[in-house]
């Protein structure tokens, strides 16, 4: 295991102090996120099926399609065009929210599994 002075080391670097606080505040994110829908397919269901299915969407794409698109999109399309989807797709829920409407299960389920 690496010894405490390497990681100083690294972190005596901007870019990694950069790197790491964003990829902590991202992920930190990710989770609320994550618990966020789950919680909400709960209390809209009451149904462990459900929440399951919805933790089926967020996660099933990404262990399925991820090794063969990354690979795709690395060599031809780059990954800005993801970046802007992913994008597009949180404003689309964040209009939903700010409106005042819930989104239906199936809306969520479907912006999990495209996120």
């Amino acid at each position: 295991m690496a010894s405490l002075s390497v990681l100083t080391r690294a972190l005596s670097h901007r870019n990694a102090k950069v790197f790491f606080t964003a990829s902590l505040i991202s992920w930190t994110g990710l989770w609320m996120h994550r618990i966020a829908i789950s919680w909400f397919a709960w209390e809209l269901t009451d149904s462990a099926f459900r929440v399951g299915m919805v933790a089926f969407c967020d996660l099933a794409p990404a262990v399925v399609v991820s090794p063969i698109a990354g690979a795709i999109a690395d060599d031809r399309i780059g990954g800005e065009c993801f970046a802007h989807g992913g994008d597009t797709l949180a404003k689309i829920n964040l209009g939903f929210e700010r409106r005042g409407c819930v989104p239906s299960l199936p809306v969520c389920m479907s912006l999990r599994a495209c996120w």
